[in-house]
């Protein structure tokens, strides 16, 4: 019983130090941005459809998601000249049309001030009006804005609600970080319901394959947090992102083989998963090899060093 709750104890705090890093601006891939979930220019190209020339034509002719297309190209610089005016003077038509990723992109110029002053409060207002109208994009930029701060008090809770109304819209990068706000940083006093909730949405985001989603559910399952404890479950969850090389899932996984927690005890398993974590340079890995590899037998040592070589040798080949 002490050295569960010692297991217990060390997975919670693994769990705080591998919190992913969050954008630290909006979602659109211009400077600190990122705009990502709709179609660009070029990627119309390479799927044998229309050239900039012909979208443009088609803006001209009134095409509304040409001229929102064509209004990214400008902005992001992606199948023509980088142009802020011409993007804003694109994207400014197809929002007064009701475009609600054209009023994002928008959204953006006034925040970042791309050829025009930086007005937060107007980008803010842009942002909003697109998420109402269905943009979840702009929904994720939200919350991004109120948990960095960025024009407005740092509000956790502000940016939580704008979080899960991008997941509930599928944006797919919302998923994860609502799941792991709920479970990582706010408290039961602040949304007594997180941990069911933080649950849901790393389910969903597992399933386009994040590898932390995996992992955090697999500390979820290990130890009952927001569903009943499974750990054949968590052994599955930390397989899953253990072998698209989350280093501390690794080290997770290779606990579950070293004590027989939802697997069977198996030494080489455990030694091989420490020494891929290890190799990582997780800390976790790199503590909990040395102390295994200790009264382990040679030929078990061998056999874990040449498993983990294979994984590796068989990850660089694919």
């Amino acid at each position: 019983m002490e050295e569960e709750k010692m297991t217990a104890s060390k997975a919670e705090a693994s769990v705080q130090a591998m919190r992913l890093p969050r954008f630290a601006g909006c979602v659109f891939a211009v400077g600190a941005l990122v705009f990502l979930g709709t179609l660009t220019v070029r990627s119309v190209a390479a799927a044998g459809g229309e050239t900039f020339e012909s979208v443009l034509s088609s803006a001209e002719q009134g095409d509304l998601e040409a001229q929102f297309l064509t209004g990214k190209a400008y902005l992001l610089g992606e199948g023509a000249d980088r142009r802020d005016d011409l993007a804003l003077l694109w994207l400014s038509r197809a929002s007064k049309r009701g475009h609600p990723e054209a009023t994002a992109g928008l959204a953006i110029i006034y925040s970042e001030g791309r050829g025009v002053a930086k007005d937060p409060a107007k980008a803010i207002a842009l942002f909003q009006t697109a998420a109402q109208a269905g943009s979840g994009m702009a929904a994720y930029n939200l919350a991004m804005i109120h948990i960095n701060a960025r024009g407005v008090p740092k509000d956790r809770l502000e940016g939580l609600k704008w979080l899960e109304i991008a997941a509930e819209k599928n944006f797919r990068q919302s998923c994860r970080e609502a799941g792991e706000l709920l479970f990582l940083e706010v408290s039961d006093a602040e949304v007594p319901d997180r941990l069911p909730r933080a649950f849901r949405w790393l389910g969903k985001a597992a399933e386009t394959g994040d590898a932390q989603s995996c992992y955090l559910l697999g500390v979820m399952n290990e130890h009952g947090k927001g569903t009943p404890a499974n750990l054949p479950q968590a052994a599955k969850m930390y397989q899953k992102a253990a072998e698209m090389g989350h280093s501390r899932a690794q080290s997770n996984l290779g606990h579950l083989y070293a004590l027989g927690r939802g697997v069977p005890i198996d030494p080489v398993q455990a030694l091989a998963w420490y020494y891929l974590s290890a190799a990582q340079g997780d800390i976790t890995g790199i503590n909990a090899l040395k102390d295994y590899e200790t009264g382990r037998t040679d030929d078990d040592l061998r056999a874990g060093k040449q498993l983990a070589d294979d994984r590796l040798g068989s990850k660089s080949n694919r």
